[in-house]
């Protein structure tokens, strides 16, 4: 189980990094109207790519994650004996991510 927390910046100015994600992700962050929630979607998907990258040993574009027909995130991934779950909490200007394997 791996469990990582973060203090936002609400001011961050992260318009430079939207490439390092792929258009859909790009596209559901600029959906937020206020430039707070949009700092918050952004630190999660970051999150996300970052920690499920360094635990299955690959760079964090190689990360595809995908979705369930009931809307829950999964690591699409090569390596089918892997199956990581993962979850992303905010509250006010802290950001977690919980990742475990549930083989």
């Amino acid at each position: 189980l791996l469990i990582k927390a973060i203090k936002i910046d609400q001011t961050f100015k992260f318009h430079d990094y939207l490439s390092w994600f792929e258009p859909r992700v790009i596209t559901t962050i600029l959906e937020y109207k206020f430039h707070k929630d949009q700092v918050v979607k952004f630190c999660s998907e970051l999150l996300k790519h970052y920690y499920l990258a360094d635990l299955i040993s690959e760079k964090a574009d190689n990360i595809h994650i995908q979705y369930n027909p009931y809307g829950k995130p999964y690591l699409s991934y090569k390596n089918s004996s892997l199956n990581l779950q993962f979850n992303i909490s905010h509250a006010r200007d802290y950001l977690l991510i919980a990742i475990t394997n549930n083989l």
